[in-house]
């Protein structure tokens, strides 16, 4: 009896050790929807737009431009799911964030403007909340096959030369 009673003191003081764990990283999140919000202000004002035209469903140009650099930056500063990000967005499906990430990925890599723009929010950003949003990569990149992996994984070569 003494043995299952050692047990169970262990167990329940490794259960509160976990809960007391889960609940620290909720108190250090709790600023991250006032910055998503000051993101979609920001990127808002940028275009001279209002936080509602942002969250809502229109599908113009200026619009659309400022809700995808408003999800990009919002990716970038938080740590937080496609979905929820959806959900910030105006409920919006996590696939429309994950296209708004690929396009502003694309066009930060390959047009100075749109990288320049990014810059300047993202400074507006840290101006306004004190925040310092990081600089990383928002998408993950795609498996590409490498012409070294017939060599590497000989699992992947044709045996037989058919191109299987």
């Amino acid at each position: 009896m003494k043995h299952l009673t050692l047990n169970r003191r262990n167990l329940l003081t490794a259960i509160s050790g976990l809960a007391a764990a889960s609940v620290a990283p909720a108190a250090a999140n709790v600023a991250m929807p006032r910055i998503i919000e000051s993101i979609i202000d920001i990127a808002a004002g940028s275009e001279g737009l209002t936080s509602a035209d942002i969250l809502g469903p229109v599908r113009e140009k200026p619009f659309i431009r400022a809700r995808q650099r408003a999800m990009y930056l919002a990716r970038q500063a938080t740590d937080r799911s496609l979905p929820e990000l959806g959900r910030r967005f105006g409920g919006r499906d996590h696939t429309t964030i994950l296209h708004a990430l690929r396009k502003i990925s694309g066009l930060v890599e390959h047009d100075d403007s749109e990288r320049q723009a990014i810059e300047i929010l993202r400074r507006a950003i840290e101006r306004r909340t004190g925040f310092s949003i990081p600089n990383r990569a928002v998408t993950p990149r795609a498996w590409r096959p490498s012409p070294y992996d017939d060599l590497l994984y000989p699992r992947f070569r044709d045996p037989y030369g058919i191109g299987l």
